[in-house]
């Protein structure tokens, strides 16, 4: 993990590192969404920014059928105009959404302008797959956004209409 303040460092803004005990890889990116981003959030990448220290942006997921989006988690509360440590592949805590419950080993996918994980319709991936469940999604969970344990994919995927 980088020792210098990620917040206030222009330099840091893009920058992938290893996160602790093989868990996976993250990335620094500047939260330009106009709120903050909590733990847990699901966003994606954007690389079209050519401000100083804004050039790798964290956004709101949105549809693309055509352009492959890659799908990243907030590792931390990330304010609005500062930059905050983002999982990019591997083990991280998510937030997931489901009207029933759901076992772990399920697929999950983002749907446009939603910033948790949904059931992909099984333990086999599809296109939309972005992370798969680690932890079960219980009765008591449903309905809910729930931080969970999932295992981002940490490849590009569409991300379907809401």
């Amino acid at each position: 993990m980088p020792n210098r303040s990620v917040g206030t460092d222009k330099k840091s803004c893009g920058l992938e590192y290893n996160l602790p005990k093989g868990r996976g890889t993250a990335v620094i990116l500047y939260n330009g969404t106009g709120s903050a981003i909590a733990k847990g959030d699901v966003m994606e990448i954007d690389y079209n920014s050519s401000t100083e220290g804004q050039e790798v942006q964290a956004i709101a997921c949105a549809t693309s059928t055509s352009i492959f989006r890659r799908v990243v988690v907030a590792l931390e509360v990330v304010a609005n105009g500062s930059r905050g440590r983002f999982c990019k592949k591997g083990i991280c805590d998510a937030y997931v959404y489901d009207a029933s419950t759901l076992a772990a080993g399920r697929h999950l996918e983002v749907l446009n302008g939603n910033n948790e994980f949904k059931d992909a319709g099984g333990t086999s991936r599809v296109i939309e797959s972005a992370a798969v469940l680690r932890e079960a999604y219980t009765a008591s969970d449903q309905g809910a956004n729930a931080l969970k344990s999932v295992y981002l994919i940490g490849e590009e995927q569409s991300i379907k209409a809401s």
